[in-house]
C-alpha cells in the first residue's frame, strides 16, 4: 500500500511541477503584452507624433507581441522539459510509429498468398521480380 502512495505523491509533484511551469511561463510571456493594451486603452500615446516616441513604441509593440507569440511555441518544449510522463509516453509514440509492422498480402516464391505476418524486403524484392520479368 505504501507503495502506491509513494506513486502517487511523486506523479502528483510532478504533474504539479509541470503546471507551474507553464502556468508561470504564461504569465512571463503573455502578461508585457496584457500590460501593453492596458497602457495604451488609458494613456494617449495613439495620438503621439513625436518620431522617436513613436519608434520606441512600435518597437516596444513588436517586442510584447513577439513574446505573446512565443508562449504558444514554447508550451511544447515546456512539457518535453518538465514532465516526464509526458517524455516517456512521447518516446513511446514514435518508437511505435517506426517500427509498426503492417500485415500486407504478399506473393511469395511459390506464387501462393500469404495473408498474415509482415512483408519482409527480400519477399517484396522477389515478388516485383516475378511480376515484371514479363517486360
Amino acid at each position: 500500500m505504501c507503495l502506491y502512495i509513494y506513486i502517487f505523491v511523486v506523479e502528483t509533484r510532478q504533474v504539479l511541477l509541470m503546471l507551474l511551469t507553464i502556468s508561470f511561463a504564461y504569465l512571463i510571456l503573455t502578461s508585457p503584452f496584457y500590460m501593453k493594451i492596458a497602457i495604451s486603452h488609458f494613456s494617449d500615446f495613439a495620438e503621439e507624433t513625436n518620431p522617436e516616441t513613436l519608434e520606441d513604441i512600435i518597437t516596444f509593440n513588436t517586442v510584447t507581441f513577439s513574446l505573446y507569440i512565443l508562449n504558444f511555441a514554447i508550451n511544447f518544449y515546456l512539457y518535453v522539459i518538465s514532465g516526464s510522463k509526458f517524455r516517456k509516453d512521447l518516446v513511446t509514440i514514435f518508437h511505435c510509429m517506426t517500427n509498426r509492422k503492417v500485415p500486407r498480402k504478399a506473393r511469395t516464391e511459390t506464387g501462393t498468398f500469404t495473408s498474415g505476418g509482415a512483408v519482409t524486403r527480400q519477399q517484396r524484392i522477389s515478388t516485383t521480380m516475378t511480376s515484371t520479368s514479363w517486360m
